[in-house]
């Protein structure tokens, strides 16, 4: 993601807009992080629900 940022920034200043540039880096950068903050816990969540579901079903069986 950081070598992404460094890109964005160096074609922002090869074409002589490197404010906008740099400001829709930092701006995907903060969406990138939010996206990984909440897909996280997101994913153990769900990970852990079907475990308790095919858990439930395996004592059901039994």
């Amino acid at each position: 993601m950081l070598t992404f940022l460094i890109l964005v920034i160096i074609l922002g200043y090869l074409f002589n807009k490197a404010i906008p540039y740099l400001i829709l880096a930092m701006f995907l950068y903060f969406c990138w992080v939010l996206i990984k903050a909440l897909f996280v816990p997101a994913l153990i969540i769900g990970i852990a629900y079907l475990g308790w579901q095919v858990y439930q079903q395996v004592q059901t069986r039994s």
